[in-house]
């Protein structure tokens, strides 16, 4: 059970702009050709052990992303959220508090996920 609590999760995700955006609109250089968009939101999850590289790829992606005209919304990680805020390892002294650290952690990183793809879903962007 410990190998779950070890992995962490990352998640972005992409709304489209109902508007296509020309060039320099957004920042991105397409040749000044309109872009496709929708009211679509994609979602895009990385996951990974510690130092795997999940941060990393998550700011390069939404960079790129960015600089391509769409709007990047970043859903925080629940794990760091929940262990930057009082929960120790040391909490999950068996298993019964193990399983309900990892419901929580679990319900928490979805509803997040929920949250910024309808907030993404709100915007039309």
């Amino acid at each position: 059970m410990s190998d779950l609590l070890e992995t962490g999760i990352r998640a972005v995700t992409i709304a489209d702009s109902s508007e296509p955006e020309k060039n320099g609109e957004a920042g991105g250089d397409d040749g000044g050709e309109a872009m496709p968009q929708g009211k679509n939101v994609y979602s895009i999850v990385l996951t990974g052990g510690p130092c795997a590289g999940k941060t990393t790829a998550l700011e390069r992606l939404s960079s790129y992303l960015r600089e391509r005209g769409y709007r990047v919304y970043t859903v925080p990680e629940a794990a760091t959220m929940l262990f930057s805020n009082g929960v120790f390892f040391s909490d999950l002294t068996d298993e019964a508090k193990t399983v309900n650290f990892q419901a929580n952690l679990m319900g928490t990183q979805m509803a997040l996920e929920d949250t910024f793809k309808s907030l993404g879903k709100a915007t039309g962007e």
